[in-house]
């Protein structure tokens, strides 16, 4: 199954990434193993955000930019 078929946002997701290495100048060896955990952590948490779209600022996903240091 594709990382497409799983995350309904997946754009959100691929533009918070990109916002976040190219702010912070961090790499991950697996894009999409980070932004499944990511979508993971916003699902138990109750953060989906089907609604609501990528607002351009990174600072709005800053907690979540920890998760792989």
């Amino acid at each position: 199954m594709k990382l497409e078929d799983k995350i309904p946002n997946l754009n959100d997701y691929i533009e918070r990434l990109s916002a976040y290495m190219q702010s912070t100048g961090k790499t991950y060896k697996d894009h999409a193993s980070t932004i499944m955990t990511w979508y993971l952590k916003d699902k138990s948490e109750g953060k989906l955000r089907r609604e609501e779209s990528y607002t351009g600022d990174p600072s709005d996903y800053e907690s979540e930019w920890n998760l792989n240091d």
